[in-house]
């Protein structure tokens, strides 16, 4: 009986020592919010409006508006059926002046004027510590200098309120919307921000739910989001209307105020019927559209400069990038864990030998789990995944450990030859892969008439692989069709600085329209290494050679051809440009993030959602570095 207690407790200390302890946030303690003021007896602060906007004021507790202090720090008020924050108007931070009226806002991540500290019962801003919360003719101000009577959290009835860990009220950021145009006689290139009434060089911040894929305005006045709202009504085109955000959940399969947003910089954005949604250069100039793909090519919308191309702020490319690496487990932190940086070294990729550290084995099982069906989740087949997975062991295992792991469990899928790897992918991670599956819908359509379906499945790969690796920007060039073009291309790999790493594009079959093909490659100090995907029947001998490094065009058109198995019609080329340093991804994470289980495979493979945040270190979250960050 000894024998087997101390067997359970020995694994059971050896699972919690592998195992990431987490502290989520859902304690809901929303309650009225009581405060003193001149050692008077406690009242509550509740919004009040006038003149055009929302304040705060001290009241009696009966019918005041409940409150939240969520995880973010935001202290939220309910009012009018909407979550709204306490804010601070731009002119105290910008210097004008040394106090100013306390007003509600939405309530959004990146409002530093949102992130409130409580300290010794004392209110204060994280990210002006000088600012304190004062009461004047009942109404609180926020100053610089002693003004009125100090307000402070009444502990003794808030105590559970303070220090619950309450979920956030939601994620959402605010962000302009930018666009290009340019002149066709100077080519100059102008860009513009849309509001709801058109376009100018004005900043003007819209609200983007990311849980959702909602964009809102928000009208001060009374309190009410708006929506856009895809509206063509069986039309090939038509404006935009702003209308009312639903107060219920919508399926997202039929809501009309879901849109598709993509992190890829080149990429359109599509309601849940894959209209593109684009913005008036003429007589509306600056006025959201909505247009069918059909219509869009009908017009040659495509041809003109920066069509349905949008630009966003620094938050909203970080936030999309912290939900790609949740989704694909390539988060940098969970939970309680410290953090860490996850540098990508071009220098220990220049010095990669595939004869050291068991590389040549562990690419030769990754190259041959395969059952020769050729199977598509998408736009990706057996030869994309193992480029993907093949690039994510060289650029975040490699530079830490030059040593192959050990084993069959691979970074995105399991090793095993006869067997489709498209299924062990989607077992491991069916976020992604439901993201991969609709890719080329998203962004593979023809934009022109009689668009070869090789450029839309390129278009399509560079977009998945901004989410499939997530942590390095990535850059696709101009495609080549012709043998002499082919031979600049090889001798740009050979020009290339030691450590680069591409992915090769390639149509294979002068027969059909496209039969496509992925292949990783990586320019060490040595020379080009191609790498094989989805091949059988070689044998490793075989295998080991035909990665080792080469330096000539021949051989490298040679590799790229798998030793001539086939004809090379059209080839590209993506390159893996410079790091994603995404702090927020070092900040948050969501629950049931252990991931994969090792370093630097964290997150929980689904979709952003309030209800699955996690608290930091067991406290509220601060989110002054990725501001930062962000500078």
């Amino acid at each position: 009986m000894k024998i087997i207690l101390f067997l359970t407790l020995l694994i059971a200390t050896l699972y919690a020592q592998n195992s990431v302890i987490q502290k989520r946030a859902n304690i809901i303690q929303d309650s009225r919010l009581l405060v003193q003021t001149h050692g008077e007896r406690p009242r509550c602060l509740s919004p009040v409006s006038f003149d055009g906007d929302i304040f705060l004021r001290v009241q009696e507790c009966n019918g005041a508006s409940i409150t939240r202090y969520d995880i973010f720090k935001r202290i939220a008020f309910r009012y009018k059926n909407e979550w709204l924050c306490l804010s601070l108007r731009e002119g105290l931070t910008k210097g004008r002046g040394d106090k100013d009226h306390l007003v509600l806002r939405p309530c959004v991540l990146n409002d530093d004027t949102q992130w409130f500290d409580i300290k010794n019962n004392e209110f204060s801003l994280s990210k002006y510590p000088n600012i304190k919360l004062f009461e004047f003719n009942n109404l609180i101000l926020a100053s610089k200098v002693n003004f009125g009577n100090k307000v402070k959290l009444f502990k003794p009835v808030m105590k559970e309120w303070l220090e619950s860990l309450a979920p956030p009220i939601n994620y959402d950021i605010k962000t302009s919307i930018a666009f290009n145009t340019i002149n066709p006689q100077t080519r100059v290139v102008k860009t513009f921000f849309i509001n709801p009434n058109g376009a100018g060089t004005k900043k003007f911040d819209f609200f983007y739910d990311p849980t959702k894929g909602y964009i809102k305005t928000y009208n001060i006045n009374n309190a009410r989001f708006s929506c856009l709202t895809s509206n063509l009504n069986n039309k090939t085109s038509s404006t935009i209307s702003w209308t009312n955000c639903p107060q219920i959940n919508l399926s997202p399969n039929t809501d009309p105020y879901a849109w598709n947003f993509d992190i890829s910089a080149n990429s359109f954005i599509l309601d849940v019927n894959g209209n593109i949604l684009d913005v008036a250069r003429g007589s509306d100039f600056g006025k959201f559209f909505i247009i069918t793909k059909k219509e869009f090519v009908k017009q040659g919308l495509y041809t003109s400069d920066f069509s349905g191309i949008f630009i966003f702020n620094k938050h909203f490319n970080s936030l999309r990038n912290f939900i790609a690496r949740n989704i694909s487990f390539q988060n940098d932190t969970c939970g309680n864990e410290k953090r860490f940086k996850r540098d990508i070294i071009n220098d220990s990729l220049a010095n990669f030998d595939p004869l050291k550290g068991g590389w040549r084995r562990k690419f030769f099982d990754i190259s041959t789990s395969t059952d020769g069906n050729n199977a598509f989740n998408g736009i990706c087949g057996y030869c994309l995944l193992h480029t993907y997975e093949i690039l994510a062991l060289l650029t975040e295992v490699f530079p830490i450990n030059n040593q192959a792991p050990i084993g069959n469990i691979g970074y995105f899928f399991n090793y095993r030859e006869n067997t489709n790897p498209l299924e062990s992918f989607r077992l491991r991670s069916p976020t992604l892969s439901n993201t991969l599956f609709f890719s080329l819908n998203y962004w593979g359509d023809s934009f022109y008439t009689n668009e070869p379906l090789y450029l839309r499945a390129s278009r399509a790969v560079e977009a998945v692989t901004r989410l499939v690796l997530p942590h390095r920007n990535w850059e696709i060039g101009e495609p080549v069709f012709s043998r002499d073009l082919f031979a600049e291309r090889i001798q740009d790999l050979l020009n290339a600085p030691t450590g680069s790493v591409f992915i090769a594009l390639l149509n294979t079959n002068p027969n059909v329209a496209f039969d496509g093909h992925a292949m990783p490659i990586i320019r060490t100090n040595q020379g080009v290494i191609v790498v094989p995907t989805n091949i059988q029947g070689i044998s490793f001998t075989d295998y080991a050679d035909f990665i080792r490094p080469v330096n000539t065009i021949e051989e490298i058109r040679l590799r790229l051809s798998t030793n001539n198995s086939y004809e090379i019609t059209a080839l590209n080329f993506i390159q893996m440009q410079g790091p994603i340093e995404d702090t927020l991804s070092s900040l948050l994470s969501q629950n049931n993030c252990s991931g994969e289980g090792n370093r630097g495979r964290r997150g929980n493979g689904l979709n952003l959602n309030p209800r699955n945040a996690n608290s930091c270190d067991a406290k509220k979250c601060s989110l002054m570095e990725w501001e930062e960050a962000l500078q």
